[in-house]
């Protein structure tokens, strides 16, 4: 039995896959693990040094990955552009490539972290052509139909879908068309419904990247940390999470440096709080910088790109976001989250409003926060987390036993 695992993102797909492969193992000796890298389609590497540990069956069929960030200057931005060009057309001739790869690997199932881009959209229709069955892991907090594209975006992404069949951003998570959908909770399960997945076709699982972090033992590494950055015991640390709402349109640019700048401002107002601010990997670390160096407490704040998000969000105290993921991450962690939100826009997340996260509008009503956090006064029910996660310990085995199922199926 052929059990084929599509990953673009070598980390946190394994983070997420490894779980469930050794269930699999365990209780199917038969079972052989193939992993197929696309990490390159997508502008990334492909780190052999993750994957092998867990199987030798990996297949790359792509070795370049096309870096579509612009250097700066008007030759660094036409290079970003032929670039971006060259990466589409690759996209476009997956669909052929995927073909011939499932005719030639004839695997029993194919699981996938995602499917609403290409290039996992076309591996699901080889699949669909080679009778193939699919599961989806949903691997993050969703909140597609949260985002309405630009009218000039989507038209972008409408000619470039009509030239060369590729997607890059029309569909939402879950509308690739996959056979069964693992997701993560009733929260999940509502999305799903919302954006037109019949019902059926979903099966809660929890999520086995969610429930490694919450096993464990973050002790040792996030006291290396605090040592790392000299910060005193008696002294507290909490962590801002961001990601790119510029870009989503959630805020825009000035409302985004704003908002920290708030976060800065209480920090400076607080009694020896030091401050790590995470950003996401696809953010430009400029602006945070220019924000950090104007703050009157920019000794006690680190710009992290770096550093592992676990080990932090244990160490932390609070834990400040707009609408990431994260904010599971740090609840299951143990750690009280607070959304930023001065500008009272809908952030796409009801993370308030189940209780998980308070929203915070103004820097007292933060410094509050923080220090309330400090004193340990502020707890995150397990029923609210229940909302999003069916369960906490187990879900490798439930995602294990519904690929077993769909392979008998085939």
């Amino acid at each position: 039995m052929k059990i084929l695992f599509e990953i673009t993102n070598c980390d946190s797909h394994i983070n997420m896959y490894d779980p469930v492969i050794k269930v699999l193992r365990e209780s199917c000796p038969e079972c052989v693990v193939h992993i197929l890298s696309l990490c390159e389609v997508q502008g990334r590497h492909t780190n052999l040094d993750v994957i092998t540990p867990i199987t030798r069956n990996v297949h790359q069929p792509y070795r370049i990955a096309f870096d579509t960030e612009s250097r700066g200057g008007m030759m660094g931005k036409l290079g970003s552009k032929l670039s971006y060009l060259r990466m589409l057309w690759m996209k476009h001739k997956v669909a052929n490539d995927m073909d011939r790869f499932v005719k030639l690997l004839q695997p029993d199932v194919i699981m996938f972290p995602n499917d609403r881009i290409t290039p996992h959209i076309p591996l699901i229709k080889a699949a669909k052509k080679g009778n193939v069955p699919t599961i989806l892991i949903q691997e993050s907090i969703r909140k597609d139909d949260s985002y309405t594209l630009s009218r000039a975006d989507r038209a972008m992404a409408l000619l470039i879908r009509h030239l060369l069949g590729v997607e890059i951003g029309l569909l939402y998570h879950g509308q690739g068309g996959c056979d069964r959908i693992a997701a993560w909770g009733e929260t999940s399960l509502q999305y799903f419904k919302r954006i037109g997945v019949s019902e059926k076709k979903v099966v809660l699982t929890g999520n086995p990247r969610i429930e490694s972090i919450a096993n464990e033992d973050w002790q040792t590494r996030s006291r290396e940390l605090r040592e790392t950055y000299s910060i005193p015991k008696d002294a507290s640390v909490v962590t801002l999470a961001t990601n790119p709402v510029d870009a989503m349109g959630m805020l825009t640019d000035e409302e985004l440096r704003s908002s920290v700048s708030m976060v800065t401002d209480a920090i400076a107002l607080s009694d020896d709080v030091h401050l790590f601010l995470k950003p996401h990997r696809s953010e430009d670390l400029g602006k945070y910088k220019q924000v950090i160096a104007k703050s009157k407490s920019r000794e006690d704040i680190y710009l992290v790109p770096d550093v592992e998000l676990y080990p932090l969000l244990y160490l932390s105290d609070a834990v400040m976001l707009f609408n990431s993921t994260v904010a599971l991450e740090a609840a299951v962690l143990g750690t009280p989250v607070a959304v930023i939100n001065p500008f009272r826009v809908d952030m796409g997340i009801d993370f308030a409003d189940t209780g998980l996260a308070i929203e915070i509008h103004n820097k007292e009503e933060l410094i509050h926060f923080l220090e309330s956090s400090k004193h340990g006064e502020m707890q995150i029910a397990n029923d609210v987390i229940q909302k999003y996660f069916a369960t906490i310990d187990g879900a490798a085995d439930k995602i294990a036993s519904e690929i077993l199922k769909m392979a008998d199926r085939k």
